[in-house]
């Protein structure tokens, strides 16, 4: 908490602040030009501690702003992403989506050798063309990436499909 012994430190304090003399003359419920011919002394007064405790609740008023502008800052971080893995045959759902295992690596070589993928279900056999890349492909290895660790240090896929 600011501490000010006269005018002068005052001043420096509420400027220091952010606080203005209209501000003060508000709370007070004087006019400004009451407050400004205090503060240069014009005019004698024995109000310094009420102007005082005024400016200290602005300034608490103030830091109270910056702790929530910081909390709200501190809460937008990026969401973690984390790596599931569930047995060969089956598939889980992420974001409403049905998604496969991402531990078939045959169908990653052919993505990245053939730029395509092959496809069998119900008698049916299709040939799609792979748009996809190796990042999108890859398991993190400690379960989320890291984005202060280089991508290649986090990629748990073996060095034949790393170097495609």
């Amino acid at each position: 908490e600011p501490r000010a012994d006269d005018w002068s430190e005052l001043r420096s304090e509420l400027e220091r602040h952010g606080v203005s003399f209209a501000d003060i003359a508000r709370d007070l419920d004087v006019a400004g030009s009451t407050v400004s011919r205090w503060f240069n002394g014009v005019v004698e007064t024995d109000r310094f501690t009420d102007v005082g405790e005024v400016a200290n609740a602005r300034f608490s008023d103030s830091r109270s702003d910056a702790r929530r502008l910081l909390d709200a800052i501190g809460s937008r971080s990026k969401p973690k992403v984390y790596d599931l893995t569930v047995e060969g045959t089956h598939n889980f759902v992420a974001n409403g989506m049905v998604v496969h295992n991402s531990e078939d690596r045959s169908a990653m070589h052919e993505a990245l050798e053939q730029q395509q993928i092959s496809v069998s279900k119900a008698g049916i056999n299709a040939t799609l063309k792979s748009r996809c890349s190796l990042l999108g492909a890859a398991n993190p290895k400690y379960g989320r990436f890291d984005q202060y660790e280089p991508i290649g240090e986090q990629i748990d896929l073996e060095p034949a499909l790393i170097s495609r």
